[in-house]
């Protein structure tokens, strides 16, 4: 192996995925064949309890927000415009992260790789967690409902 070639590997999750993906890239190389992750938690750059903390505090406000949105629409906005900023930068609301926030440099090029951990924000590695929470909490049926 070359000098300038390094290799790294990149975490992808999606929310309500029961199977993660992990994929090694080599710089200048064709990128390696997916290989299964033992657990999604094995997936994140950032401590677990960073991550889940804030996919928690994402979900909440996002599901605040839903719950008073048709009555008051401006309640909800100020509900999702509440962030800590001691927890990094505001994200928005729960969604999938875009490959190319998680790496840096043109695909195919030398210059391309992954991402490290003082890169990407527990917040941002959050989003499809939260993602995931919300989408699981409309898929349990409320006990209440199926008497």
């Amino acid at each position: 192996m070359s000098a300038h070639v390094h290799s790294e590997k990149c975490y992808a999750t999606g929310p309500g995925d029961t199977e993660v993906l992990v994929c090694g890239f080599s710089s200048g190389e064709t990128p390696a064949q997916p290989e299964r992750a033992e657990e999604p938690q094995d997936s994140l750059l950032n401590p677990v309890s960073q991550v889940y903390f804030r996919a928690g505090l994402i979900a909440c406000r996002e599901y605040m927000a839903r719950f008073v949105e048709a009555q008051d629409p401006i309640i909800a906005n100020s509900i999702r415009a509440n962030w800590w900023p001691s927890l990094g930068k505001d994200y928005g609301p729960p969604r999938k992260i875009a490959y190319n926030e998680l790496t840096a440099g043109e695909y195919g090029t030398p210059e391309f790789r992954c991402m490290t951990a003082e890169e990407v924000s527990p917040t941002l590695e959050a989003l499809p967690i939260a993602l995931g929470f919300l989408l699981m909490g409309a898929r349990v049926p409320h006990p209440e409902t199926e008497k």
